[in-house]
């Protein structure tokens, strides 16, 4: 009798502590959720999270933040006509201090022909240099374009870009009157043994505003502007051939070779 009262009491404490010890999955051992200290350099408390100062960004692969990264093209301008190459003649720029590789795409009329890696440009530097030769095969006859990628912490991916115009048979003259015509007369001479260029062109009217999106002849700013002997309404015309040096605003170019009206 005194061993089953000894095992029913056993059993009811075993019972008792059961009953009020606490699950591992209740509510009372969760825990409280944490706010992220931050202590990590250029972090900033935003709320209840960490954020990068400014002039930061942040690198999710190693959770840390590092310095934005910058390209800028200084010299020479966006969208230059030139008819020769001088001897010194260079793309430079301007880049952050965080970057490790700098590679240029050269493409002549929208068209990848070079692909080069400036080895000169080494890990810290803040400016670079890529020089330009028709001995280099880095420059044609037309629209070039040249996109410039800086490869930096990060991992970070920069780019700028620039677009140089060259016509060999484009007088100087016409250059010049291109940004900006004066009162006086003029013509463009074109070399006769090459292709695709515009024959001489006189302008007559002194008050002729052109379009500076285009070269080799005045394309006047109209409402709309087609080629003459076309099938185009006008209201304005040009005679063509012309080159088209920035944004093809009137549609002259159906063919996007860089020439207008041939």
């Amino acid at each position: 009798m005194l061993k089953m009262i000894f095992i029913l009491h056993t059993v009811l404490t075993l019972l008792f502590v059961t009953s009020t010890t606490p699950s591992l999955h209740g509510a009372n051992l969760e825990a409280e959720p944490k706010v992220k200290q931050c202590i990590g350099l250029y972090e900033k408390q935003t709320g209840e999270t960490c954020s990068c100062i400014d002039g930061y960004i942040r690198n999710y692969q190693e959770d840390l933040c590092v310095k934005e990264a910058y390209i800028t093209i200084v010299t020479p301008e966006n969208e230059l006509l030139i008819n020769n190459v001088p001897n010194s003649f260079s793309i430079n720029g301007s880049l952050s201090n965080n970057c490790n590789k700098v590679t240029v795409a050269y493409y002549n009329y929208n068209k990848l022909e070079d692909q080069y890696t400036l080895e000169k440009f080494n890990e810290g530097n803040t400016s670079f240099q890529y020089n330009i030769k028709e001995s280099l095969k880095n420059i044609s006859n037309g629209k070039n374009k040249y996109l410039v990628t800086a490869y930096c912490d990060g991992p970070q991916t920069v780019t700028d870009s620039i677009v140089i115009s060259y016509y060999p048979a484009v007088t100087d003259l016409a250059i010049e009157k291109n940004f900006g015509f004066s009162d006086e007369d003029y013509s463009l001479e074109a070399e006769k043994d090459t292709p695709k260029q515009p024959q001489p062109i006189i302008l007559k009217n002194k008050t002729t505003q052109c379009d500076k999106n285009y070269s080799g002849g005045c394309v006047p700013i109209a409402s709309d502007v087609d080629c003459a002997g076309g099938s185009g309404n006008g209201p304005a015309y040009v005679r063509g051939p012309v080159y088209v040096i920035g944004y093809d605003v009137y549609g002259l170019d159906r063919d996007n070779d860089g020439i207008g009206c041939e």
